[in-house]
């Protein structure tokens, strides 16, 4: 049984690491989004994400920027080229295909997850 348990917790543990709190801050939100309509025909949306990390990535064609990310950035032409940078993604699609491959590696490693599990098991 403890076993079990012990499996059990390896594959819960990636999904509740995954979980991040939004900010909303309209204000902030508005002024990053702006910047990239300037130089984009697309509504892009970004969201802020209280964690220290200096870090900004895309999903589903918005994208989210660390608060730690405003803490390590000098100027604001350091944000803007971090912005353009993600834009870049949504503008060639490195999201989907960058998705389609986790897909696959998650079907791969849930398969070896219950091959695992099985073989504990027994």
């Amino acid at each position: 049984m403890n076993k079990l348990i012990f499996i059990l917790s390896f594959l819960i543990l990636p999904i509740t690491s995954l979980s991040y709190e939004i900010v909303r801050d309209p204000i902030t939100e508005n002024y990053l989004s702006n910047i990239l309509n300037d130089v984009s025909s697309e509504n892009i949306k970004v969201n802020i994400i209280n964690d220290q990390n200096s870090n900004a990535f895309v999903i589903n064609r918005q994208i989210y920027v660390h608060t730690g990310l405003f803490n390590d950035l000098n100027t604001e032409d350091s944000l803007k080229s971090i912005l353009f940078h993600e834009l870049g993604h949504i503008k060639n699609n490195h999201y989907e295909t960058k998705y389609e491959s986790v897909l696959r590696a998650q079907n791969n490693s849930s398969i070896n997850n219950i091959v695992a599990l099985g073989l504990a098991v027994i």
